[in-house]
């Protein structure tokens, strides 16, 4: 029972270490995100191949422009971010003022190849036969023109309903543009905490050992732990947390990790020592890969594991059943 006891304690300061550090690269990915304005540039390439606009000096460059979309993001800078339907209404509108200027065939020509349409045309509202024979104007071997026909057949109702349906294209193709984010920063977060985990020389084999042998160190864990499990559940990483939020979550983390005072780093002797030897050295690698793959999975994850855990240790570990009372 008692050995169950300190076996608990010690994996509930393991995961609370890998917790609080899962934050860290969380924090240091959303910087770097913000830094790099990955959102935005992720966006961009998605409209980039949804509108077969490579360049971005064709149709998609005229969609950035629009008074919808321009709005939306500070000068000098792209959106990070478009509302499905402000797509679609801008989609429609810039096709809608290249047939309506005095010569159709070649301002489409214009704008779905590069350049800008000729004429300021005046403003008429947007009509499904407007929208249709704007679709019908475009070049025969355009995918777009491919892709609008399926998307405004015969079955739209009305231009709200095609509009709809445009949005629906367009947020299919944002779901994938979001598969492509996470994994650049899943591919991110994964080198972030190898950096970390060989950094402050985080292995959680020795981690794990220095937890068995210290009581003092597992009970200063096990408090912070059930201090921390009751704050709110952190956000994954890529939740778009702001800079300043990010700078502040790791400093908290700072502050904790010097409460904790539990011991970091690289010294020339003592379980912390650089590998001696080959086989040393191979252990402590794994040690450092093992802790890199626990806070790739985030920090979410293992705050669920922390509070499963934390509930099982208040719960007791229930007595092992005799042979006899089996029956």
């Amino acid at each position: 029972m008692i050995f169950g006891s300190v076996i608990l304690e010690v994996a509930l300061g393991v995961i609370l270490l890998y917790l609080l550090l899962s934050v860290v690269c969380s924090s240091v990915n959303e910087l770097v995100a913000w830094a790099l304005n990955w959102r935005a540039k992720t966006l961009k390439n998605g409209i980039q191949q949804l509108l077969n606009d490579p360049t971005l000096q064709g149709i998609a460059e005229h969609i950035y422009q629009h008074p919808l979309i321009k709005p939306l993001h500070p000068p000098g800078k792209a959106p990070s971010y478009i509302p499905s339907q402000f797509f679609a209404l801008a989609l429609c509108d810039v096709l809608k003022e290249a047939v309506a200027s005095n010569a159709p065939s070649r301002n489409l020509s214009v704008i779905t190849q590069g350049g800008t349409p000729g004429g300021s045309p005046a403003y008429e509202p947007l009509t499904l036969a407007g929208l249709q024979k704007t679709i019908a104007s475009l070049p025969a071997d355009s995918s777009l023109r491919k892709v609008l026909s399926m998307l405004v057949d015969e079955s739209v109702t009305g231009i709200t309903h095609a509009t709809q349906r445009i949005a629906h294209w367009f947020d299919g193709t944002m779901e994938r543009v979001s598969g492509w984010y996470r994994r650049k920063s899943q591919i991110f977060l994964f080198v972030c905490a190898f950096v970390l985990s060989l950094g402050l020389n985080l292995d959680t084999l020795m981690m794990a050992n220095l937890l068995l042998h210290d009581s003092v160190l597992r009970s200063t864990l096990a408090i912070t732990a059930q201090e921390v499990a009751k704050q709110p559940r952190p956000e994954a990483s890529g939740s778009g947390a702001s800079p300043q939020e990010s700078l502040a979550l790791i400093a908290g983390i700072e502050d904790k990790l010097e409460k904790i005072q539990f011991p970091m780093g690289w010294t020339v002797e003592g379980p912390r020592r650089i590998p001696a030897n080959f086989r040393e050295g191979l252990i402590k690698l794994a040690g450092i890969l093992l802790t890199t793959f626990a806070l790739s999975l985030g920090a979410p994850f293992w705050f669920d594991s922390l509070n499963k855990l934390i509930n099982l240790r208040a719960a007791g570990i229930p007595p092992t059943k005799s042979r006899s009372g089996d029956a």
